[in-house]
C-alpha cells in the first residue's frame, strides 16, 4: 500500500490532507463523503506543484508552526519515519516546540537518513531506536531518567541521542515513570534514573541511590531475559524457561508473589514454575501473562475490573490479587489461541489466532468480551461494517486508548477522553474508529505504535 507522504516532509508538519482540508474552509472530519476523501487523498499521492498553494502555504489545524514541503519529488526509495500526536506538556511528541497538544499526526524528522525500527512512549516521554542500534530520547526527564545525565527536571523538547550507547547497538528500551531500561544487541540490560532513595526503586541495582548514566544489571547475565515489561512503579521480566520475575513497588500485590512488600531486586513469581509463560504486560498497578498453554493470567490491583477475572465479592474491600489468577471470558486454547496482550493502567486488551480482539476493565467489563462494534460516527467504514469483520495483526495500548492494525494496513483508534483519537474533538469513542481503508489508503501505512498516558508515537512507511 502507498503511504499518504509520498516524499519526506520538512520538519514538522501535520497530516497533509488536515491541511488541505483547513486551507478550503473545512473542519475536519472522518465522516465526509469517500468521493472527497478519495479526491484529497489521490492529489496527494502525486508529486505536488512546487508553486502551488499545498506546497509552499499549507494552513495547519494544529497549534504548532510548520515548514512547507520542499522535495516534492519521490525517488521511490522505501523509509520509515515518526508521527507523533496527542498531549505535549512534557514535550513527549518531540516536536521541538511547546504546544500544550497536537490533534493530528506531526512528522518528527530529526534522525537523520536512518530509518527507524522502534519507537516506545513512557508515560510522559518517548524513545526511538534506529536499524543502527542509536537510542534516542525525548521528553519528561525528572531525575535523568533519558539517560543524557541532565540530574535535574530539564525535559528535552526533542529527540536526542543517548551518547553513552556509542558503540553499543540498541534493541530494546522501556520507559517508566521516572526511570528506564535498555537492553542491547548482545542482550546486556542497563537501567538508570529514580532509584527509590527511602523506599524501593526498580532498577533492580544493588544501591538504590539515583542512577544519571545506565548502569549494567547483573542480574540479567545468570538469567537470560526474553521480554521486559514495565509500569510506572513496578517491573516485570520474563526469562528462558517461561520463568516470570517482579520488583519494585509490592502494594496491591503488584509483583504477584503472594504479599504486598516492595522488592529492590527480581524475585521469582513460583506460581510460572508449574506454567511457563511466553508473554507479560505490565501498566498501572496490575500485570498479565501469557502462558504456553495459552491461557491469560492477571495480578495486582482490580478497582477498574482491569483483571478481568468476574464479578467481586461484595466485601472485596481491597479489591486486589496477590498471585496469578485466570481471565474470564477468553475462548479457549483449543478454538481460538490468545496470541499477544497490551494493557493500560486500568484496561487490557488481547489478540487471538483468528485475529479477534478482547478487551476488559476500565470501569466497562469485569471479564474479557470481543470487540465487535466499528464507530459509524467519525470512521471511514461502511455503515454495515463491523470490527470483527476485519482481521487484526497487532495490538496497542496505554493510558486509556486502545490501537489495532489490520493484515491490509487498517489502522484502528479507540478509548478514552484525551486528545489523541485524531477526530479533533476531546471525547471518547467506546467502539474503533476505522482511519485507513483498502480502498482509499487515507492514511501513511503504519508499522508500529505505541501509547503514553496521552500521547501517542507511530513508524509509518514513506517514500523517499
Amino acid at each position: 500500500a502507498a503511504s499518504l507522504f509520498p516524499h519526506k516532509p520538512a520538519k514538522p508538519r501535520t497530516m497533509p490532507h488536515v491541511a488541505t482540508l483547513a486551507a478550503a474552509g473545512g473542519t475536519f472530519n472522518l465522516s465526509m463523503s469517500r468521493r472527497l476523501v478519495r479526491g484529497i487523498t489521490s492529489s496527494l499521492s502525486r508529486p505536488l506543484n512546487p508553486s502551488s498553494k499545498l506546497a509552499t502555504e499549507p494552513r495547519q489545524p494544529s497549534s504548532s508552526s510548520s515548514s512547507p514541503l520542499r522535495r516534492p519529488f519521490s525517488t521511490g526509495s522505501k523509509r520509515i519515519g515518526l508521527l507523533t500526536w496527542g498531549s505535549n506538556r512534557y514535550h513527549q511528541l518531540g516536536t521541538g516546540q511547546w504546544a500544550a497538544h497536537e490533534k493530528y499526526p506531526v512528522d518528527i524528522d530529526a534522525f537523520g537518513d536512518e530509518n527507524l525500527k522502534l519507537v516506545k512512549c513512557g508515560p510522559y516521554n518517548t524513545a526511538a531506536i534506529t536499524e543502527s542500534g542509536a537510542l534516542y530520547t525525548w521528553g519528561y526527564n525528572q531525575c535523568g531518567c533519558l539517560g543524557h545525565g541532565i540530574y535535574n527536571d530539564e525535559n528535552i523538547p526533542e529527540p536526542k541521542r543517548v551518547e553513552w550507547f556509542e558503540g553499543k547497538a540498541v534493541k530494546d528500551v522501556h520507559l517508566g515513570g521516572h526511570f528506564t531500561f535498555a537492553i542491547t544487541e548482545t542482550n546486556e540490560v542497563y537501567s538508570w534514573g529514580y532509584g527509590g532513595g527511602l523506599q524501593v526503586g526498580c532498577l533492580a541495582q544493588e544501591s538504590s541511590h539515583e542512577l544519571e548514566w545506565p548502569t549494567k544489571v547483573e542480574f540479567f547475565e545468570e538469567h537470560k531475559l526474553e521480554q521486559l515489561a514495565i509500569a510506572d512503579q513496578h517491573v516485570v521480566a520474563l526469562v528462558e524457561g517461561g520463568q516470570v520475575y517482579a520488583w519494585g513497588k509490592g502494594s496491591h500485590g503488584r509483583l504477584g508473589y503472594g504479599a504486598s512488600r516492595s522488592q529492590r531486586k527480581p524475585r521469582k513469581i513460583d506460581f510460572f514454575d508449574f506454567e511457563p509463560a511466553i508473554a507479560i504486560h505490565a501498566a498501572g498497578n496490575s500485570s498479565n501473562a501469557l502462558t504456553k498453554s495459552g491461557h491469560v493470567y492477571s495480578w495486582g490491583k482490580n478497582e477498574s475490573n482491569q483483571l478481568g477475572i468476574g464479578p467481586r465479592p461484595t466485601l472485596d474491600v481491597q479489591s486486589m490479587e496477590a498471585t496469578p489468577v485466570v481471565v474470564k471470558g477468553l475462548p479457549i486454547p483449543e478454538e481460538d489461541r490468545t496470541i499477544e496482550l497490551a494493557s493500560g493502567p486500568r484496561h487490557v486488551i488481547a489478540l487471538t489466532e483468528s485475529g479477534k480482539v478482547y478487551e476488559w476493565g476500565a470501569y466497562r467489563t469485569m471479564q474479557a468480551e470481543i470487540v465487535e462494534p466499528l464507530d459509524d460516527y467519525y470512521g471511514v467504514g461502511e455503515s454495515d461494517e463491523k470490527f470483527t469483520d476485519f482481521k487484526i495483526k497487532k495490538i496497542f495500548a496505554g493510558g486509556s486508548i486502545s490501537a489495532a492494525l489490520g493484515e491490509n494496513s487498517e489502522f484502528f483508534l479507540w478509548g478514552g477522553t484525551s486528545k489523541c483519537l485524531l477526530t479533533g474533538h476531546s471525547h471518547w469513542s467506546r467502539a474503533p474508529i476505522l482511519y485507513e481503508t483498502r480502498f482509499d489508503e487515507q492514511w501513511p501505512l503504519i508499522r508500529q505504535m505505541s501509547i503514553g498516558i496521552d500521547h501517542v508515537a507511530a513508524l509509518y512507511e514513506f517514500e523517499d
